[in-house]
């Protein structure tokens, strides 16, 4: 694909044939859904947008799965559309939860890697993860 023409924007509302969202939840040590995870696929170009919820939210309600998939589509969609990484995540707080998060359900290498996965919380033309590519039937 060539041209920013062929890359169409998107809206809740409006998306082309073929624009595919995906989900998935990323577990803590003990089983708990910390992390909610949007792929927006097209043309075998992936965004990923991610909602996390950190220990405060999680005692204070739980996890909310429509609140955390809504986050996490909204933040794939924008980053689609400006086609860059968007909010960057610096709370200590979210980054006590991630920590909380096993590299193997994560299915990156190291902690490198998952720095890299969780530096943004909305990401235009990432390389998916081994999980994301299974998800996503990427090969």
């Amino acid at each position: 694909m060539t041209g920013k023409e062929q890359i169409p924007k998107v809206s809740e509302r409006s998306m082309p044939r073929g624009f595919r969202l995906r989900y998935y939840n990323l577990l803590d040590v003990k089983h708990r859904p910390r992390v909610t995870v949007c792929l927006a696929t097209y043309r075998g170009i992936v965004a990923r947008g991610i909602s996390i919820c950190s220990l405060k939210e999680f005692q204070d309600g739980g996890f909310m799965e429509e609140e955390g998939r809504e986050k996490a589509r909204r933040r794939a969609l924008k980053a689609w559309n400006v086609r860059k990484p968007i909010l960057e995540t610096n709370r200590a707080e979210a980054w006590q939860a991630i920590a909380s998060v096993p590299l193997k359900n994560i299915r990156v290498r190291g902690y490198g890697e998952q720095a890299d996965f969780f530096k943004y919380k909305g990401v235009y033309g990432v390389k998916p993860t081994i999980l994301e590519r299974e998800l996503i039937d990427i090969n």
